[in-house]
C-alpha cells in the first residue's frame, strides 16, 4: 500500500514538473486567441490552419531546446481515457468553424444563446483544468478554473455589438491571459532552472 502511494505521488510530481515551463499555456492561449480572431474575421482561417500544422513540431522543438536540457526527458504515462483535453481542443475548433460559417452566411443574429455560449466553453475549460489539477496538484489550475468561469459570466453580462462578439471576446481575452501567464512562467523557468551540464564520458572507465 505504501509503495502504491509513493508511486502515485511520484507520478504527480513528475507531471507537475513537466508543466512548469509554461509552454503548453502559451500554445493553448495562442490557439484560443486565433479561434477568437477566426470568429471575428473568417479570413484568418489560413493563419489558424497554419498554426495547427506548425504547432506539434514547434512544441517538440521548444521542449528539446528549453525543457529537456533543464529537467531531462521523461516519458509520462498517459491515463486512458483522456477525453477532457481532447474535447476542449475539438470544441475550440468546432466552435470557431461553426461561428465563422454562420457569420459568412449571415445567420449569426443576436440571441441569448450566443450571449451565454462563453459560459459553456468556460465549463469545458474548467473541466480540463480540474483534470490537470487532479494529475498535478498545482494550485494555479484552481485559479484558472475561477478565471475561466468568472470571465464567461462577466462577458455574458455586458452588451456587445454583435452576437458573435461574445465568444470571440471570451476566447481572445482568456487566450491572451493564458499566453501571458505562460510567457511569465517560461521566463521564470529559464531563470530558475539552468541547463544541466551533461557528464563527459570517463576515458579511464573505458580502459
Amino acid at each position: 500500500m505504501t509503495a502504491n502511494i509513493d508511486l502515485k505521488a511520484l507520478e504527480r510530481k513528475v507531471y507537475r514538473e513537466s508543466l512548469q515551463d509554461g509552454i503548453m499555456e502559451i500554445a493553448i492561449g495562442a490557439l484560443m486567441y486565433l479561434c477568437g480572431l477566426l470568429i471575428a474575421d473568417p479570413k484568418v482561417i489560413f493563419i489558424y490552419a497554419l498554426y495547427l500544422i506548425l504547432l506539434p513540431p514547434a512544441l517538440k522543438r521548444l521542449k528539446e531546446r528549453h525543457t529537456y536540457p533543464r529537467l531531462g526527458k521523461v516519458v509520462l504515462h498517459h491515463e486512458k481515457p483522456k477525453p477532457l483535453l481532447t474535447g476542449v481542443f475539438l470544441l475550440l475548433g468546432a466552435a470557431a468553424l461553426i461561428a465563422a460559417g454562420l457569420a459568412v452566411s449571415g445567420r449569426l443574429t443576436d440571441s441569448a444563446w450566443y450571449r451565454w455560449l462563453p459560459l459553456s466553453l468556460g465549463l469545458c475549460l474548467a473541466c480540463a483544468f480540474a483534470y490537470i489539477y487532479a494529475r498535478s496538484g498545482s494550485l494555479k489550475y484552481l485559479a484558472y478554473i475561477f478565471v475561466a468561469l468568472s470571465a464567461a459570466v462577466v462577458i455574458g453580462s455586458i452588451q456587445l455589438p454583435s452576437a458573435k462578439d461574445y465568444l470571440a471576446v471570451y476566447l481572445i481575452c482568456t487566450g491572451t491571459l493564458s499566453a501571458i501567464t505562460g510567457g511569465i512562467t517560461l521566463i521564470r523557468f529559464l531563470r530558475t532552472h539552468p541547463p544541466v551540464a551533461q557528464e563527459m564520458p570517463d576515458e579511464n572507465a573505458r580502459s
